[in-house]
């Protein structure tokens, strides 16, 4: 039930951003565009797969590194290949430490 409404979620944030690029063509280059429904649902699709797909990628990475608990380098390695997208995870991954540090530093 709970993959249903995930995939629900996805569809329609996938429609809002499909139309809104049907929006934005037909103001600034005058294209009557008009998003079907059926590609909606083709777009969620393949964002659906995607998802699984790196969800088993990044749970095998903390497997092979023999923990039972994802850790945001997983993350951080299944973006590898996308540079702009690994050097952002990589930031946020080192901005999180850096918060943790300080937040045991101020404790008592």
């Amino acid at each position: 039930m709970e993959e249903e409404r995930f995939k629900a979620e996805i569809f329609h944030v996938t429609q809002q951003v499909c139309n809104n690029t049907a929006a934005e063509l037909r103001d600034s280059e005058s294209r009557n565009v008009i998003v079907d429904e059926l590609f909606c649902v083709g777009v969620t699709e393949m964002v659906w797969e995607q998802i699984r797909v790196l969800a088993k990628d990044i749970e095998d990475f903390a497997e092979h590194a023999s923990r039972k608990t994802v850790q945001p380098q997983d993350v951080v390695l299944c973006c590898r290949r996308n540079e702009g997208l690994h050097e952002m995870m990589n930031d946020y991954q080192k901005e999180i430490i850096k918060s943790r540090k300080k937040r045991k530093e101020n404790s008592p």
